[in-house]
């Protein structure tokens, strides 16, 4: 079902992070529209980092990305 949402519907976005050609971690997040505010945004639904890479500023380079 992810695959068909996320690959093919295209309902929300997932960017990986990868270090020597392994997944290290992803974000998946999707686009938004504030009435309120009048603006565009993002909702970031997940981001995750494998046990052994955290701590090491992958969350970060994540966010950053998304940024």
């Amino acid at each position: 079902m992810l695959k068909e949402k996320l690959f093919e519907k295209q309902q929300a976005e997932v960017t990986f992070l990868m270090e020597d050609e392994v997944e290290v971690g992803f974000a998946l997040f999707f686009h938004n529209f504030s009435t309120f505010l009048s603006k565009a945004g993002l909702y970031l639904e997940d981001l995750y980092v494998k046990p052994e890479r955290r701590s090491l500023g992958y969350g970060n380079e994540l966010l950053k990305q998304l940024a």
